[in-house]
C-alpha cells in the first residue's frame, strides 16, 4: 500500500506539500489545517512522518509535538516546516524532537527529494538514492498517464 504522510499546516503550503509528495514521491498526503486537527488525525491513521509548520493560527508547531509525545506518537518522524531558518532555531526544534527541520519557501522537486531522503532513515522502502531525475522522470510519467485519462474521458479537444 502506499505509505502516508500527514501534513499539519496551512492551506498556503498544503497544495505544495500534497503535490510534491503524492505526484513527485509516490506518498498519499493526508492534510490537517490545525494542529488539534492534527493531532486527531495523527491519533486515527498510521502514517510514515508528519510534516508539521512551526507557526499555526491555533497551536504552534512545538505544542503540537509535546502533545504527540504524550499520546505515545512519539515514534513517528516529524519534520518541521518553516520559514524562520536561523541555525539557533533549527537546533531548537530539533531539541524538542523533531527529525528535521526544512526551510520554506518549498520547492516541489528538491522537497520531494528531501522528505524521502530524511524518511528513509526510518523507513527501508524509501530509497535515498533518488536523484531529481528519477523524481522527474516519474513525475512526467504519471503526467502522461494523467494526459492518458483525460483524453480517455473527454477524448481530443
Amino acid at each position: 500500500s502506499t505509505p502516508k504522510i500527514l501534513f499539519i499546516g496551512d492551506e498556503e503550503d498544503s497544495n505544495i506539500v500534497q503535490v510534491s509528495l503524492e505526484v513527485i514521491a509516490g506518498f498519499e498526503v493526508l492534510l490537517a489545517s490545525s494542529g488539534a486537527e492534527g493531532i486527531e488525525t495523527a491519533a486515527r491513521e498510521k502514517t510514515v512522518a508528519i510534516l508539521l509548520n512551526v507557526v499555526m493560527p491555533d497551536m504552534e508547531g512545538p505544542e503540537v509535538l509535546k502533545k504527540l509525545d504524550r499520546m505515545a506518537l512519539r515514534d513517528i518522524p516529524v519534520i518541521f516546516l518553516t520559514a524562520r531558518s536561523r541555525l539557533a532555531q533549527i537546533e531548537h526544534l530539533k531539541s524538542l524532537g523533531a527529525l528535521e527541520v526544512l526551510a520554506k519557501p518549498l520547492h516541489p522537486m528538491e522537497f520531494a527529494e528531501n522528505v524521502r531522503r530524511i524518511i528513509s532513515r526510518f523507513h527501508p522502502f524509501q530509497s535515498d538514492k533518488l536523484t531529481l531525475l528519477d523524481l522527474e522522470e516519474c513525475y512526467l510519467r504519471r503526467l502522461e498517464g494523467r494526459g492518458q485519462d483525460l483524453r480517455a474521458r473527454f477524448g481530443e479537444l
